[in-house]
């Protein structure tokens, strides 16, 4: 039978994440008949086991504070804002490089100087830190936050490595194939148990009627 490992029932929501998802595939991949299936699985499941949220959190944020360190022979960091006195063309020097294309390229990066934003981030490391949240969902959260500030490196670092949602998605059509093929297999094995049953419920009428009949032509021989 299909094993569910939450305590809900049904098919688990996608957005559940990806870890309550391996663990259905987990607890079922026993029962799974189709050998190329089991081995998708198998390989998926390789690839969340080596997910650590924490990690990609760090890699997101260590790549930001990389952002604004100066390279070269410069020590510091960029300052991310055009100086009062500084005129319209002087402002790109207090960015990085990497920063052109950004909407506020040579301004006032919001990132990291606007203080709503830096505290909305703050915040926002915090909560999935302590939540201990899904890979995919500190994907989004960062995506969601780049968007409202016009922020592309964001996208860049948080782009960089697996892309979680397919990776969800890959696993919930897993999860569904897997429960059609060991529900179908549920199914073939109820029903060969029960041709089995019949065959030998038929024999045993069979055997039945010959044994009345040896009795009635054993009492005729004697009368």
């Amino acid at each position: 039978m299909f094993q569910h490992s939450s305590s809900q029932s049904g098919a688990p929501a996608r957005t559940r994440g990806i870890h309550r998802i391996a663990e259905h595939l987990h607890d079922n991949l026993l029962y799974v008949s189709d050998a190329n299936l089991k081995r998708e699985a198998m390989a998926w499941l390789e690839t969340v086991d080596s997910l650590q949220s924490s990690d990609r959190l760090a890699h997101i944020e260590r790549e930001l504070a990389d952002l604004r360190l100066k390279d070269g022979d410069e020590v510091g960091e960029y300052d991310m804002r055009r100086p009062t006195k500084a005129g319209r063309d002087d402002g790109e020097s207090f960015f990085p490089d990497a920063c052109q294309g950004c909407p506020h390229y040579g301004t006032r990066c919001p990132v990291f100087i606007d203080p709503d934003e830096r505290e909305a981030r703050k915040r926002l490391q915090d909560t999935l830190r302590e939540r201990d949240a899904e890979p995919v969902e500190v994907q989004q959260r960062y995506e969601r936050f780049a968007a409202a500030n016009n922020c592309h490196q964001i996208r860049q670092f948080v782009n960089d490595g697996p892309d979680y949602s397919e990776l969800a998605t890959t696993g919930w059509e897993l999860y569904r194939r897997i429960n059609a093929d060991v529900t179908s297999a549920v199914a073939s094995a109820d029903e060969a148990a029960q041709v089995v049953a019949d065959q030998q419920a038929s024999s045993g009428v069979a055997g039945a009627a010959v044994t009345d009949g040896g009795v009635d032509s054993t009492d005729e021989e004697g009368a």
